[in-house]
């Protein structure tokens, strides 16, 4: 490379905790990011998360954001110009279904301890993706309800409520 110099750059941990930190997702904030991931730091797989500054440095401790005796896995962040939104696979009630909530930029909930459950069939509902449109959320996710995992979509509002049916995509 003629005239460029190149750097090493080291990597920044974000997630220090003893046991599994697994499926990291950031979404920017316009002047950082939000980071959110799965640990099991605490006997089972929860949702964590992280603030770090545009230059990628921690800001803060971790934010434990599910807490219940089932797995909670498989997030998804998406920053909406003022808030971020999440979701993710929770096995709550006894099978794997589909949570949204929404938080600050800080990491604390909107509507503290109500998630949004989104799914609400007996058929396994996983890999959330999320994105923000300017005034909704739009879900995709995949499902069994049919026998074999088949993509679905719906749209949720600013707000986080459903506002569309489940459509089989």
């Amino acid at each position: 490379m003629s005239g460029a110099t190149c750097t090493a750059t080291s990597a920044i941990p974000v997630s220090q905790a003893p046991g599994r930190s697994t499926q990291p997702r950031a979404a920017w904030t316009g002047d950082g990011y939000g980071i959110v991931w799965t640990d099991d730091r605490d006997g089972n797989t929860e949702i964590y998360f992280a603030r770090a500054g545009a230059n990628g440095q921690k800001v803060g401790a971790d934010v434990r954001l599910t807490n219940d005796p089932a797995d909670s896995f498989e997030p998804t962040l998406v920053w909406t110009g003022s808030e971020l939104g999440l979701a993710w696979n929770d096995r709550r009630d006894g099978n794997t279904e589909i949570y949204f909530t929404r938080l600050t930029k800080t990491g604390e909930r909107l509507v503290p301890v109500r998630d949004v459950r989104v799914t609400t069939d007996a058929a396994r509902s996983e890999e959330p993706r999320l994105v923000w449109t300017g005034t909704e959320y739009a879900l995709t996710w995949t499902d069994t309800r049919l026998g074999a995992f088949d993509v679905y979509f719906a749209k949720l509002s600013a707000a986080g409520a459903k506002t569309t049916g489940d459509v089989h995509v």
